[in-house]
């Protein structure tokens, strides 16, 4: 089994086919693996529909993104949001990626750096970072928080959720220590830019928007209809609440799809029979293979576009303040 490191990681395909390339992109406290595991590899309930995604879709190459995405302060540094989706341009394109059509599936975070890419390529002068932003094809968002999650609440969920696992046989009083360190700990920036509200998301969120209006990309959106919960013995299961609620993981764009999973489980599609596989996996084959035979922008209208934003971006910024 391939543990979780950062990069670009080749997954399926990636020698041979020429169709599209499929990039998957975690979120907060995920891994460039573990995030789309379900169960142990060698297990028979184990799925990682990345692989499965390849046989599925033959002439598509499949890779998956590692980057630190630490929750807390103890955690792997991040970036912040702006800073990781440039970081994460650079890394594609020296990976070969962003001369086929691009199709991302993000998770989470994920949702918001690759936002960030598309609105931060305006005024970049790469030429190649242009060219990858023109040939996205489409985006799945999972459980993107686009108008931001409760991280007072989310952060502590997902803390409490993680560390549990070291702490599964100390009883009340070890959950009781794990719940107060957690929310001592701290939270890292990029994990502070995701709160509810926060005005650098909703800007960033508009600015998505508009570039959609003129870079018309296909979306679909998957919303966990499920909080997290977490098991004990001789007690009932605890639940700790959902981490993106529908109203955020809603882009206002493209279907939105109800998931009977939690945020965690939602992008951990079980073996075929399961209802999130044929709801999530099954829904994305379907999408993707449809928007594959959709016929792509000319690239000439799209360095037009590109073109009229900067020069709307520029006149902006010279334009005298409003007494």
């Amino acid at each position: 089994m391939i543990d979780d490191v950062e990069g670009v990681h080749p997954v399926a395909n990636t020698e041979t086919a020429i169709g599209a390339d499929i990039v998957f992109v975690h979120g907060l406290s995920g891994g460039s693996h573990s995030t789309w595991r379900h169960g142990t590899e060698g297990e028979m309930d184990h799925f990682f529909w990345p692989k499965e995604l390849g046989n599925d879709l033959p002439n598509c190459r499949i890779w998956t993104v590692g980057y630190a995405a630490g929750i807390t302060q103890l955690g792997n540094p991040g970036m912040v949001i702006e800073q990781r989706a440039g970081n994460l341009a650079t890394q594609l394109k020296h990976s070969g990626i962003g001369r086929l059509p691009v199709f991302f599936i993000c998770h989470s975070m994920g949702g918001l750096v690759v936002k960030s890419l598309i609105v931060s390529s305006q005024l970049s002068e790469d030429p190649d970072r242009k060219e990858l932003v023109a040939n996205i094809r489409a985006i799945i968002f999972c459980g993107t928080p686009h108008r931001g999650a409760d991280l007072a609440h989310a952060v502590g969920t997902l803390g409490r959720y993680f560390s549990w696992a070291g702490l599964w046989f100390a009883g009340i009083l070890g959950w009781t220590v794990c719940d107060l360190i957690g929310r001592c700990l701290g939270t890292q920036a990029h994990g502070r830019e995701m709160e509810t509200n926060a005005i650098s998301l909703d800007l960033l969120h508009d600015k998505f928007l508009i570039c959609r209006q003129t870079h018309q990309i296909p979306i679909e959106s998957y919303a966990e209809g499920q909080g997290l919960f977490r098991r004990r013995w001789l007690v009932r299961p605890l639940r700790l609440g959902a981490v993106v609620p529908r109203s955020s993981a809603n882009p206002n764009a493209g279907l939105v799809h109800d998931v009977d999973a939690d945020h965690l489980s939602l992008v951990k599609p079980p073996p075929p029979s399961n209802p999130i596989h044929t709801m999530v996996y099954r829904g994305v084959v379907a999408f993707v293979s449809k928007q594959m035979h959709r016929p792509a922008v000319s690239r000439s209208v799209v360095r037009g576009v590109w073109s009229w934003l900067e020069a709307v971006d520029c006149a902006a910024a010279k334009a005298p303040p409003i007494s």
